[in-house]
């Protein structure tokens, strides 16, 4: 812990448990100590990088924003349009409750937000069938992922081969059998 201290030259001293600092020690020391934390950080930040687990999120957070477009696209485009005809031309994303009496039923929830309070719960329906669809998929890669392990795994392991010393022992301990006949 540092504390300020006057001198006998009016100026303010930097001690700490073991050492008293001069102001320009000090500021030497502070710079120092400065230049190796920024220094450990950089290097750090560094290999951090250069591992192959950073590049791997990176494709898995593209890939995933990717295939998150493509899923809301299949909800909104193909599977609520015809579950809307099927239930009398519904379509989700205008359902809404008024949570106002300013606010009519049968609106669209742009035009009812501006008037007052609602509820719009048709889109929350079809974030919610967008995140069952997701979470599915997601489910299948994994669940495929973990039959391709224990196939891996089930695989007898190839026995190792013996070194080469130990092969040439071998080979000295059987001719010293036959010679023993």
């Amino acid at each position: 812990m540092r504390r300020g201290r006057s001198t006998s030259l009016g100026m303010t001293a930097f001690a700490t448990s073991s050492y008293t600092y001069a102001p320009s020690e000090a500021l030497d020391s502070f710079r120092h100590e400065w230049h190796f934390w920024r220094m450990s950080i950089i290097q750090e930040f560094k290999d951090f990088i250069n591992r192959g687990t950073v590049v791997d999120l990176a494709v898995g957070v593209a890939v995933g924003a990717a295939f998150g477009r493509v899923v809301t696209s299949l909800v909104e485009d193909v599977i609520m349009p015809p579950i809307g005809r099927i239930l009398s031309d519904l379509d989700f994303s205008n359902l809404y409750l008024p949570l106002s009496s300013k606010v009519p039923y049968g609106l669209p929830p742009k035009d009812a937000r501006a008037l007052g309070p609602i509820l719009a719960y048709g889109n929350f329906l079809t974030v919610v069938i967008n995140f069952i669809i997701i979470a599915f998929c997601i489910f299948l890669v994994v669940k495929a992922m973990n039959t391709f392990k224990r196939r891996e795994a089930a695989k007898p392991a190839e026995p190792k081969a013996d070194p080469k010393d130990v092969l040439l022992l071998q080979e000295i301990r059987d001719l010293l059998k036959e010679g023993k006949k």
